[in-house]
């Protein structure tokens, strides 16, 4: 038998398996396709996190070290301090997963103590409300370095991400 005769005996079978060759060859190709594809999708979603998680913090790490400890008050008055609140964070924190593990704990570390310094300062206020926190000048220094203190940790994560 001569591979003509071969040829057109198994006519059907040989194209089939050239054919089904080329099926399998176009599923890793696609799945390939696929694989980039959510790969860079997933890297601009990473990035655009990081942004985002950045410029809030970044807004809040201005605010806390703005109060001066050392800046001396008249006594007996009251100095007010406003409330920051995030505002963009608590929307995405099931997104915060796309960052790098290292930073990340760094990040909900300090996002924790902004949504909890206020309610520690409570402690030292002479008045509380949902928008502002009033302390006695005699207890500014108090008030102010633990707001400093939170700004330079808001610092220490911001270091953390990505530029």
């Amino acid at each position: 038998m001569t591979w003509i005769e071969l040829a057109e005996n198994f006519q059907t079978a040989i194209v089939g398996v050239i054919g089904f060759s080329g099926v399998i060859t176009a599923q890793f190709v696609n799945a390939r396709l696929i694989r980039k594809r959510e790969e860079i999708a997933s890297a601009a979603r990473q990035k655009a996190i990081t942004a985002l998680v950045r410029a809030e913090l970044t807004i809040m790490k201005e605010a806390f070290l703005r109060p001066d400890p050392n800046e001396e008050r008249e006594a007996g008055s009251l100095s007010r301090l406003t409330k920051m609140k995030r505002k963009a964070t608590p929307q995405i924190m099931a997104e915060l997963g796309y960052l790098d593990p290292l930073p990340l704990q760094k990040i909900l570390y300090v996002m924790s103590a902004i949504d909890a310094v206020y309610d520690n300062l409570t402690i030292i206020a002479d008045n509380a409300t949902e928008t502002h926190i009033d302390v006695k000048n005699e207890r500014w220094n108090l008030a102010a370095g633990a707001m400093n203190n939170l700004g330079e940790r808001i610092e220490d994560a911001l270091k953390l991400l990505p530029k």
